[in-house]
C-alpha cells in the first residue's frame, strides 16, 4: 500500500447564519473514510483534528471580512506508511535539557504544534506528505519519502511549510480591498517557495523536496459564476466531480522529469512555480466536489472508483 493523503471540497452556497453541523462519510470498503464539517471559525484558524463535535443547534455568525457567496465545505483522509516524524527546532519547541533551567522552555514544550514565525503551521502531516484545508483553498503536497535517509533531510517539513505559506499568500489576498484583481495562485506559491527555502536555510538547515496542488475558489460577488483555479506541479492530482451529472469534469495532467521522478520543489530541484507549475480555471457550482490527492491515491484507485466512492457517500 502506497502512502496516501486527499482532501476533499464540497462546494457550498453561502447561507446566513451558517448551522455549524458535523457528518461522519465513508467512501466505500477500502476505508477511504472522511470527515466533513462546516466549519465554527474564521477561515484563517488552523484545522487540528478533534474528538468531539460541536452541537449542531449551534450557528455561526458571518465571519468578518470574508463575505463570498460560496465556499467549501472540507474533509481529509490519510494513511501513512510509517508515522509521521517530529518537525524539528525551531518549528518545534524542545523540553527543558537541564536541571539547571528546568523552566526555561517549559512553557514552550507543552504546545507541541510546530510553528514558524511566530504562527502555528497550518494543515496536517501525513508520513512525508501534507494536507490544507480552507474555506475556499484545498492543497496536497507529496513529500519525496528519500530524503528521511539523508543528514539534515525532512521531506515532511518541506511538505508542510510550503502548504502554510501558499495558504498565508491566499488569505492575505483574499482579505485585500475589492481592487485586488484576480487571484494569482502561482505567484502565491512562488513566494511559498521562496519562504520555505529561507525558513529552512537558518538557523538550521534541513533538505527536501515535494510536489504541490492546490485548488482556490474564487467568486467575488453572488452575480459571478464561481471559478476553480487549479495549481499543479508534479505527480499529485486535483479532480473535480460533478455529483449531479455522475461524471468527472476536471482533472490535471502530472508533470514528471522521468519514470518516478515527478517534478518538485525543494533541495537541487532545478523546477520552480513561477517556471514549471500549470494553472487551469474550471467553472463549477453549487454541490460540485473537488479532490486534491496525493499519489498515493491515484496509484491505488481508478479514476472511475474514485468517482463512485464520492457519489456513494453523497447518497
Amino acid at each position: 500500500m502506497r502512502e496516501s493523503a486527499f482532501c476533499i471540497a464540497h462546494l457550498q452556497r453561502s447561507r446566513w447564519p451558517r448551522p455549524a453541523a458535523w457528518c461522519i462519510r465513508t467512501l466505500g470498503p477500502r476505508g477511504y473514510g472522511y470527515t466533513s464539517t462546516r466549519r465554527t471559525s474564521t477561515p484563517a484558524t488552523t484545522h487540528e483534528a478533534s474528538s468531539s463535535s460541536p452541537s449542531s443547534s449551534h450557528t455561526q455568525a458571518h465571519p468578518s471580512g470574508h463575505q463570498s457567496p460560496v465556499y467549501f465545505e472540507t474533509g481529509y483522509a490519510l494513511f501513512a506508511k510509517r508515522p509521521s516524524r517530529p518537525f524539528p527546532p525551531p518549528f518545534l519547541s524542545p523540553p527543558s535539557g537541564s536541571f539547571s533551567e528546568p523552566l526555561s522552555t517549559f512553557h514552550q514544550s507543552r504546545d507541541r504544534r510546530p510553528s514558524v514565525d511566530g504562527e502555528i503551521i497550518r494543515g496536517l502531516t501525513n508520513g512525508d506528505d501534507a494536507v490544507l484545508m480552507e474555506e475556499n483553498f484545498i492543497g496536497a503536497d507529496d513529500g519525496v519519502g528519500a530524503w528521511s535517509t539523508k543528514p539534515k533531510g525532512h521531506a515532511a517539513l518541506w511538505a508542510r511549510l510550503i502548504l502554510h505559506f501558499w495558504a498565508r499568500e491566499v488569505e492575505r489576498h483574499s482579505g485585500a480591498s475589492d481592487g485586488a484583481g484576480e487571484p494569482d495562485p502561482v505567484g502565491y506559491l512562488q513566494r511559498a517557495y521562496e519562504q520555505t527555502l529561507a525558513a529552512t536555510a537558518t538557523p538550521n538547515e534541513w533538505l527536501g523536496t515535494t510536489t504541490a496542488c492546490g485548488a482556490l475558489l474564487y467568486c467575488p460577488s453572488a452575480d459571478t459564476p464561481p471559478m476553480l483555479y487549479v495549481t499543479n506541479l508534479g505527480d499529485s492530482q486535483v479532480l473535480v466531480i460533478r455529483p449531479r451529472a455522475r461524471t468527472i469534469l476536471y482533472k490535471t495532467t502530472e508533470q514528471w522529469h522521468w519514470f518516478d521522478c515527478p517534478r518538485q520543489l525543494g533541495t537541487n530541484s532545478p523546477d520552480s512555480p513561477r517556471e514549471n507549475a500549470v494553472m487551469d480555471k474550471v467553472a463549477i457550482e453549487e454541490d460540485d466536489v473537488v479532490l486534491a490527492m496525493s499519489d498515493g491515491v491515484i496509484d491505488n484507485l481508478w479514476e472511475h472508483e474514485v468517482l463512485q466512492q464520492v457519489l456513494d457517500s453523497l447518497d
